[in-house]
Order: C-alpha cells, then sequence, then structure tokens
C-alpha cells in the first residue's frame, strides 16, 4: 500500500546568523593542509574580498632543535594577508585560547580562532577555525578595509 504526501510548500528562509558573546561567527570550518600546502579563505562582500592565506612551516634553531610555536602575520598587499603558523606539530592539537584580531574591516575588528591538529606521517595539519566579527560596535559607513597586526 503506497500513501500520498502532498509536498512540503517552499519556504524561504534567511541565513542562519551565530554569535559566540558580542562577537558574529563570519566563516566557521575544517580544512586539511596535505603536505603543508597553504589554505586560502575568502571573504567579505562581493565587492570587496579578502584573501587569508594560512601557512605551515617547521623551524629549527642551529642544533636542529624545533624552535617554539609561533604565529607570524604578513600583510601581502591590500586585499590579501598570511598568516604563519610555525611548529604546530602536536597530534593532540594546538590552539588559541582567546580570538585573536586579525584584520578591520568596514570599521570593525575582524577576530580569528583556531584549533590545529599536526599528522605526523604525511606532514599534513587540520585547522578547525572561526573568523569573527565583533558586532559591540556601531557599523562605520564604507567598505575600507585595514588591517592591524599583533605584535
Amino acid at each position: 500500500m503506497t500513501t500520498h504526501q502532498e509536498p512540503l510548500p517552499e519556504m524561504k528562509m534567511d541565513p542562519v546568523d551565530i554569535y559566540s558573546g558580542g562577537l558574529k561567527v563570519i566563516s566557521s570550518g575544517t580544512i586539511t593542509s596535505f603536505e603543508q600546502q597553504p589554505i586560502k579563505i575568502i571573504f567579505g562582500p562581493r565587492d570587496k574580498r579578502l584573501n587569508l592565506i594560512l601557512s605551515f612551516i617547521d623551524k629549527c634553531d642551529a642544533d636542529n632543535k624545533p624552535t617554539k610555536r609561533a604565529v607570524e602575520a604578513k600583510n601581502l598587499d591590500n586585499d590579501s594577508f598570511e598568516l604563519i603558523f610555525s611548529n604546530f606539530n602536536s597530534p593532540l592539537g594546538s590552539y588559541s585560547v582567546e580570538p585573536v584580531h586579525i584584520a578591520d574591516f568596514s570599521g570593525l575588528p575582524v577576530l580569528f580562532s583556531f584549533f590545529i591538529i599536526a599528522h605526523k606521517e604525511s606532514g599534513g595539519k587540520t585547522i578547525h577555525f572561526t573568523l569573527y566579527l565583533e558586532t559591540s560596535e556601531e557599523p562605520k559607513p564604507g567598505l575600507e578595509v585595514s588591517r592591524k597586526w599583533p605584535q
């Protein structure tokens, strides 16, 4: 015996907005970098996209011992910046305790949090990341992009 079901009505849904405190999630995901290849995340409004490049390197000192874990930021051009993760080699994971301010977009701070897991055999890294926009301030007009890098 077959039952006939009426088709569901078409519903227009607004996108889901997710907040963590005063921070609005603008992108979140998990990506694996095979053989330590860079990852490129492109975000922002259609008319002013920003390129965030995540690079992974392993550094050693003169005695061939790994140096300390570090994150370095580089401004590549007006629309591109790179975060370089050095010596994130733990198979159990390494992470940012709090979101890090990486840029200003239309006058609002953009923050980034991450959890990186190293794959010993392949040299690859898996990163769980979230990009946030700080919404506690009033938005400023225009789409001017400026960046402030932590020193």
